[in-house]
């Protein structure tokens, strides 16, 4: 779901203060694919 993925990812770079590397690590996703999401979701 979209929503919950969305949440999860803002909710990691707040747990990491936005160290991107380290979020993708603890979502155990590609750091491009991350990149990918948070522009999908337009997240700050």
């Amino acid at each position: 779901n979209e929503v919950n993925e969305k949440t999860l990812i803002q909710e990691t770079l707040i747990k990491v203060k936005h160290n991107k590397s380290k979020a993708a690590k603890l979502l155990n996703i590609d750091r491009k694919t991350l990149y990918s999401k948070i522009e999908r979701y337009e997240i700050e």
